[in-house]
């Protein structure tokens, strides 16, 4: 994924046609001035203000430079089957639109994967309705998603499962949350 590329693509490529604005933000106001079906996009996909897309694209790309990338051109995005524009902790739902927007407008095959759809089936169908059903609403509920985040799959995966199976329901509900904590 490269999606820092995509930007620096789109802005070199304002430069061969004219674009002289050194900044990222008057950049980016040129290109929107020169691509109205990209503009447009933008903000029907985000119903951002068209006066703030400028400024919003220059957040994205900062968040997007602390990142490592590789540049390739919209042929090598082809050729590998598009770009996958991932929502994520940094990158929002709205960030991946517009991206897909300069992507379109860049004739840059894309697709925009939400949360939701980062998991195969073949992820999902592994576990049965029963192993599904034994927890309810509340059990799942109880823990935010900071609760769940702060561990890594490296910290999870050092546990096999007959490490966790030695260990029965009894012995652990003997544990308050204040004793984990």
């Amino acid at each position: 994924m490269n999606l820092r590329g995509v930007l620096e693509f789109v802005e070199n490529e304002a430069k061969k046609f004219g674009a002289t604005n050194i900044h990222r933000f008057g950049l980016w106001k040129w290109i929107l001035k020169q691509k109205p079906d990209l503009r447009s996009c933008i903000q029907t996909t985000t119903s951002w203000d068209e006066q703030k897309i400028p400024g919003k694209i220059q957040s994205l790309y900062d968040t997007l430079n602390k990142h490592h990338h590789v540049g390739k051109t919209p042929a090598e995005w082809t050729a590998f089957g598009g770009l996958k524009i991932e929502e994520g902790p940094k990158i929002s739902i709205l960030d991946c639109r517009l991206l897909k927007c300069i992507c379109k407008s860049y004739g840059i095959q894309a697709e925009v994967i939400p949360k939701s759809d980062q998991y195969s089936d073949s992820d999902i169908d592994q576990y049965s309705d029963s192993d599904i059903d034994q927890y309810s609403d509340s059990d799942i509920d109880q823990y935010s998603d900071s609760d769940i985040d702060q561990y890594s799959d490296s910290d999870i995966d050092q546990y096999s499962d007959s490490d966790i199976d030695q260990y029965s329901d009894s012995d652990i509900d003997q544990y308050s949350d204040s004793d984990i904590d």
